[in-house]
């Protein structure tokens, strides 16, 4: 019987799912479409911010930058005829009364005469040799110290100092150390008015020994140099030839004369011309528009050497104090400013140092668009012996308190106040104005440090 084969039932093929691939196709195809060309959608325009500014507390300084005209005391020594000129001082140094600047030798000695000055001292030679001095000249420091080199008499020596100049001369060096004292007090923020005392009583006794200083050193035949003209008689003229210097305009030629001073200060040999124009007394009454003229010629320097009638020989500046003029547009001060400021202490800063002074006002002028600041204070810094303008910067005042923007202050119902920011909106806070610049304002109220305040005036409705 032959074998029957069974066969095993076919098994059902199960249908395969196609469409997670084909959204992977679909996905894939819309991305490269998109990137290729990126579909326009509508956005809306962006919002404009709002003009929000922040507050800090501290302290606001008012302050008035300006260039200021300097003007001192100083005196131009000059010569009285033609002669040479050497210099006994170094350029800056400070010299006391009775101290030894240049010597001046009369006329134009001849070549190789041994009086010519381009040998060192004109007269030492002579007296080494034993010539006598010029007719009617008075021996002078470097033919004493010869003679009293070789055992000469006491007649050639310079005459004793007298007790007149010895206490002229201390109360210079009390009145030099007083005002450096005052400088230094200043500096610690100490009270200065015991030092200004004692300047002004110094001063006071100085003044009061000039004459007797006057008619000794006339009488010793040592007098060289007239004192600055007393207030109100400083003239802006050319000066006469001999002036300021007191050496006889008749000295026979080759005689040499050493020119001292009766007065302290530091030695320069630069003029500009401004130094009879620019004094205390002539400025007193000067009002904006006379700066708008003034001139500044160059600075000429004085050397060694041959010098004509009427040529300056050196300069010498009190180095105690100094004043300034202040040229500033009139909008720069309030007029309760205006009418404060005369007779004030101000804080003065200069630029280039750190150290601020304490400066006086004098006095305020208007003219027209314009306002004079006359101020006196301490010397600054040896750089005003010789600058005539300076950059200065003058503290008017300082305010404690919140620090805002000045477009920030508005006026709500009759208060004034700021808009602070809050969630939702705005609130109007109240404060009161200390004081500012033309920016910013400082202010007295209930601000936190991290307010923000509006600059323009709230929307409606906020």
């Amino acid at each position: 019987m032959g074998s029957v084969t069974q066969l095993r039932p076919r098994a059902r093929r199960r249908p395969r799912r196609r469409w997670p691939a084909a959204f992977l196709a679909l996905a894939a195809l819309g991305t490269a479409l998109y990137i290729w060309k990126p579909a326009t959608l509508p956005s809306a325009s962006p919002a404009q911010p709002e003009p929000l500014a922040g507050v800090r507390p501290g302290i606001l300084r008012v302050t008035l930058d300006a260039d200021a005209v300097l003007v001192r005391r100083e005196q131009v020594y000059r010569a009285p005829q033609p002669g040479n000129v050497r210099r006994l001082a170094e350029e800056g140094a400070r010299v006391r009364v009775g101290g030894q600047v240049v010597a001046f030798t009369a006329g134009a000695a001849p070549p190789g005469d041994a009086r010519s000055h381009s040998g060192g001292s004109a007269s030492a030679p002579e007296a080494a040799q034993g010539e006598p001095t010029a007719a009617g000249s008075e021996p002078t420091a470097a033919q004493g110290a010869a003679a009293a080199a070789r055992g000469a008499s006491p007649a050639a020596l310079p005459p004793p100092v007298s007790p007149v100049r010895q206490e002229y001369d201390r109360l210079a060096e009390e009145l030099y150390a007083t005002a450096v004292a005052l400088q230094e007090a200043q500096f610690r923020g100490e009270p200065t008015a015991a030092y200004q005392e004692r300047l002004d009583d110094l001063a006071r006794q100085q003044a009061a020994l000039l004459p007797a200083l006057r008619q000794d050193m006339a009488g010793a035949g040592t007098e060289a140099a007239p004192l600055p003209p007393e207030a109100g008689q400083g003239s802006a003229q050319a000066p006469a030839p001999g002036e300021g210097s007191h050496i006889p305009a008749d000295l026979p030629v080759g005689t040499e004369q050493v020119i001292t001073t009766d007065v302290s200060g530091v030695v320069l040999y630069q003029t500009d011309g401004l130094e009879s124009l620019l004094t205390p007394e002539a400025v007193a009454g000067w009002g904006p528009s006379a700066l708008y003229a003034l001139p500044y010629p160059d600075v000429g320097a004085i050397t060694d050497g041959p010098v004509a009638a009427g040529a300056p020989l050196f300069k010498l500046v009190d180095d105690l104090s100094v004043e300034m003029l202040l040229l500033v547009p009139a909008a720069s001060l309030t007029e309760a400013q205006q009418s404060a400021l005369p007779g004030r202490e101000v804080e003065l800063q200069v630029s280039g140092r750190d150290l601020p002074l304490t400066a006086r006002v004098l006095r305020v002028a208007a003219g027209g668009s314009d306002l004079l600041i006359h101020l006196e204070a301490p010397l600054p810094s040896s750089e005003a012996l010789r600058l005539r303008r300076m950059r200065v910067s003058l503290l008017l005042a300082e305010y404690e308190g919140t620090i805002v923007p000045r477009a920030a202050i508005d006026v709500d119902e009759g208060r004034t106040g700021v808009w602070m920011a809050q969630r939702g909106g705005y609130r109007f806070v109240p404060v009161r104005v200390l004081g500012g610049t033309a920016d910013e304002v400082a202010v007295e109220g209930e601000l936190p440090p991290d307010a923000q305040v509006l600059t323009d005036p709230p929307p409606p409705g906020r």
